[in-house]
């Protein structure tokens, strides 16, 4: 199984190979924190082009914030304020 993890640096994909499926109902647009091996990611050239996290258990995730209740009810932000650098 593959996450797509948000942080605020960027994407990271997290490797669960042992997962339940009721497991991840949880996790969508939770605040979690992730304990596992980070590895790197290349392509046929040898360049780097991602990080991945390698998770061992379930218990190695952990809840810090549920899901919003309602996910449309969260703070907007103008189109212009997104994918800017800073």
């Amino acid at each position: 199984m593959y996450l797509e993890v948000t942080t605020t640096d960027g994407q990271v994909i997290g490797r669960w190979p042992s997962y339940k499926r009721d497991a991840l109902l949880p996790l969508v647009d939770a605040t979690v924190r992730i304990r596992g091996t980070c590895g790197s990611q290349f392509n046929s050239a040898n360049q780097m082009t991602g990080v991945f996290i390698n998770i061992p258990y379930e218990s190695e995730i952990e809840i810090l914030q549920p899901p919003p209740a309602e996910p449309f009810n969260i703070a907007t932000h103008a189109i212009s304020d997104l994918l800017r650098f800073n």
